[in-house]
């Protein structure tokens, strides 16, 4: 396991947040290993704690392809949306 520290000065917290970024533009996210299908994916921006865009993606030869709007950090929440119910045996 590899831990790392970055030392943060408090004092300069309110001019980082003041300072907003540029947005990133052209990023994308390629995930890969999901079942083919229909996906329902929400972008939150983690300093606000809220969605910030929801979208439909769909999975073409076995990747989900998709294009993050971020300025800072986010997360996102990706969820099948057209499962079917596996076979009883």
């Amino acid at each position: 396991m590899t831990e790392t520290f970055e030392h943060f000065d408090p004092n300069l917290w309110d001019e980082f947040v003041k300072a907003r970024p540029n947005e990133v533009k052209g990023a994308t996210l390629s995930l890969e290993g999901l079942k083919a299908g229909t996906y329902r994916v929400q972008w939150w921006d983690t300093w606000a704690g809220k969605v910030k865009q929801r979208e439909a993606a769909s999975v073409k030869e076995g990747r989900l392809q998709l294009a993050p709007p971020f300025l800072t950090d986010l997360a996102c929440q990706i969820e099948r949306t057209d499962q079917s119910p596996e076979p009883v045996r």
